[in-house]
C-alpha cells in the first residue's frame, strides 16, 4: 500500500469512527443523560440521578417547594414526610459543592422554594466535588458554553465498555424507573418498611453479617493534604447566602453513621469541621456514636441507615432535638465524646474480635486499668527494654520479640487499648490473646495489622473477657528498636477477685 493511500485510509478510518462512537454512544446511553430520560432505566446500572433531578426540577419549576439535597444516604428518607410538595434531590455520593452549583442554576431560574434541606456527610471534608466531573454517574448539570461542550464531549466520546456491548446484546434492558419521578411515595414508604421489617427478622445473622463487613471508607486516607474543611464551610456559607438572597430557610443536618465506619474516621477532624460550621450555620446533629450507630439492624449496609431512623431524624429536626448552634457547640461535642466512649465499652460484638479503629477516638471519662509506663511486663530474650522521658524503648534483637502483660480486669464488656509507637520499619504488630484460663497463646487467638515506619498512633477495642489471663503484644517482626511513647488501656474497674 502506497504511503498516500495509508494515510487516506487512516483518515477514512479516523473520521468513520468519530461518526459512528457517538452515534452508538448515544443510542445506548448507559446513564440517561443523553436522552433526558425520567423514565427509564438500565437494570443494574446507576442513572446520573444529580443531572437527570436539575433537569427534571428545571422543566417542573412550579412543583415543589422544599428540595431536600444529600448523598445516596437520602434514599431512606420519604420526602412528604418533611412536606407535602417536598422532592428528594439527592445524588449518589453527592457532596456539598454539587449541591451549591444546582442550587445555583435552579434558583437562577427562578424556582419559587421555600425550604432546602441538605444532609452533610462526613466525607464532605475530604471528598472534592472536582472529583466528580469525569464520572459518568455523577456529573452534575451544567448550563454554560463551556460545561456543555464538555458534557457532550465526556458522554458521546467514552470508550465502548462491557455495559454497552451488554447492552447492544440485550442483556440489559430498559425498565421503568420512579427515581427521577418520585410517584407514589405512599407505596415506596411501604417498600422501605417493608425492606427495615426484614432485617429485624434476621436478627442476629443480619448482626453478624454487618459485624463480618467492612467498613465503608469510600478511598479515605487520613492526610493532611486531603482534607478540604474550609472549602466545605465555605461551600456552605455561600448556600446560605443564595438562600437568604432568594428568601429561602435552609436546614442543615450531619447524617448518622455506622460505628464501624465512623471509628475508622479522624473524629478530631469531624469535631473541626463541626465547630466551623457552628460559626457558618446552626445545625442537626446525628454523627454520634448513639443507640442508632450500634445496632446493625438499623443498617442495610456500613453506610446507609433504614427508614425508621430517616423518619425519626425529620421529626426530631421539626421538634428543634440535636440542634447545634455557636453557642452550645462545644458542649455537644463533649457529651459526644463520653456517648462514644459509654457505648464502645458496653457494644457486645455479634462476632467477638480485636477492632482496629482510628487513634483520635479517645475515650473519655473511664478508669485506666493499665499504663505501661506504670505497670509491669516480661520481654523475652529476643528483647531489650529501656525507660526514658520518650517512652518505653524495645529492641528487638531477633524476629520474635515479645512482651508478656499480666491480667487486665474491667466491669465493661470490652476494653479500649491506646497505643502511640514509633517504628524504624514497615512491619507487622501483633496482638496476642487468652480466651481461656488454661488456653496458650496461639496464632488464631491474635490480632495483626501493619506498622508503617514512623509514628503509628491506633486503638484497639478488646473484649475484655480476652485479657483477663494476661496478653503478649509483638511490637515487631523485624530486629532493630522501637519506641512505645504510649500504651494505655481503658475501662471500668473491677475488683481483684474478678466480681
Amino acid at each position: 500500500m502506497s504511503k498516500k493511500r495509508y494515510i487516506f485510509m487512516m483518515l477514512a478510518g479516523s473520521l468513520l469512527f468519530l461518526l459512528v462512537l457517538p452515534v452508538f454512544n448515544y443510542l445506548h446511553d448507559q446513564w440517561r443523560v443523553l436522552h433526558r430520560d425520567f423514565a427509564y432505566a438500565y437494570d443494574d446500572i446507576a442513572i446520573n440521578k444529580s443531572y437527570l433531578k436539575t433537569v427534571y426540577l428545571l422543566a417542573h419549576p412550579n412543583r415543589y417547594d422544599t428540595l431536600l439535597f444529600g448523598s445516596s444516604r437520602n434514599a431512606a428518607f420519604v420526602e412528604t414526610d418533611i412536606a407535602p410538595h417536598a422532592y428528594n434531590a439527592y445524588a449518589d455520593f453527592g457532596v456539598i459543592g454539587q449541591h451549591l452549583h444546582t442550587l445555583e442554576i435552579l434558583l437562577g431560574h427562578g424556582l419559587a422554594l421555600k425550604e432546602v434541606w441538605i444532609g452533610i456527610n462526613d466525607f464532605d471534608i475530604w471528598k472534592d466535588p472536582k472529583d466528580f466531573e469525569k464520572d459518568y454517574s455523577k456529573r452534575v448539570y451544567h448550563e454554560d458554553i463551556e460545561g456543555i461542550f464538555d458534557f457532550y464531549r465526556l458522554y458521546l466520546f467514552k470508550p465502548v465498555d462491557n455495559n454497552d456491548l451488554a447492552i447492544m446484546k440485550g442483556k440489559f434492558k430498559l425498565a421503568p424507573s420512579n427515581r427521577i419521578y418520585r410517584k407514589a411515595l405512599d407505596k415506596h414508604r411501604q417498600t422501605l418498611i417493608d425492606k427495615e421489617k426484614s432485617l429485624q427478622e434476621k436478627g442476629m445473622r443480619w448482626r453478624k453479617k454487618l459485624t463480618s463487613t467492612a467498613a465503608t471508607l469510600l478511598g479515605y486516607k487520613d492526610d493532611p493534604k486531603q482534607y478540604r474543611i474550609s472549602k466545605s464551610i465555605d461551600e456552605i456559607r455561600r448556600i446560605k447566602r443564595l438562600c437568604q438572597k432568594h428568601h429561602v430557610k435552609t436546614v442543615f443536618f450531619f447524617y448518622p453513621a455506622f460505628y464501624k465506619t465512623y471509628m475508622m474516621y479522624n473524629q478530631s477532624r469531624i469535631e473541626t469541621f463541626k465547630r466551623k460550621l457552628a460559626e457558618v450555620t446552626d445545625f442537626y446533629d446525628f454523627y454520634r456514636l448513639d443507640a442508632t450507630a450500634m445496632d446493625e439492624t438499623k443498617w442495610t449496609d456500613t453506610s446507609h441507615f433504614v427508614y425508621s431512623v430517616a423518619f425519626q431524624m425529620v421529626q426530631d429536626i421539626k421538634h428543634g432535638k440535636h440542634l447545634v448552634t455557636h453557642s452550645n457547640c462545644e458542649s455537644v461535642l463533649r457529651q459526644e465524646r463520653q456517648m462514644a466512649t459509654e457505648q464502645l465499652l458496653r457494644k457486645q460484638l455479634p462476632i467477638p474480635y480485636v477492632m482496629r479503629f482510628n487513634g483520635t477516638i479517645l475515650p473519655s471519662g473511664t478508669d485506666v486499668l493499665f499504663d505501661m509506663k506504670k505497670g509491669s511486663y516480661v520481654p523475652n530474650v529476643q528483647t531489650r527494654v529501656q525507660t526514658d522521658t520518650e517512652g518505653i524503648k524495645v529492641k528487638s534483637l531477633g524476629t520474635d520479640p515479645n512482651l508478656l502483660f499480666g491480667p487486665v480486669l474491667s466491669k465493661t464488656q470490652n476494653v479500649v487499648l491506646h497505643c502511640e509507637m514509633t517504628s524504624q520499619y514497615k512491619t507487622l504488630f501483633q496482638l496476642f490473646y487468652k480466651v481461656g484460663k488454661d488456653a496458650r497463646f496461639n496464632e488464631h487467638d491474635a490480632v495483626k495489622f501493619g506498622l508503617h515506619k514512623g509514628l503509628n498512633r491506633f486503638n484497639l477495642l478488646i473484649p475484655s473477657a480476652w485479657l483477663r489471663y494476661g496478653f503478649r503484644m509483638d511490637p515487631g517482626q523485624k530486629p532493630g528498636d522501637y519506641l512505645i511513647k504510649k500504651m494505655e488501656i481503658f475501662g471500668e474497674k473491677k475488683c481483684a477477685s474478678g466480681e
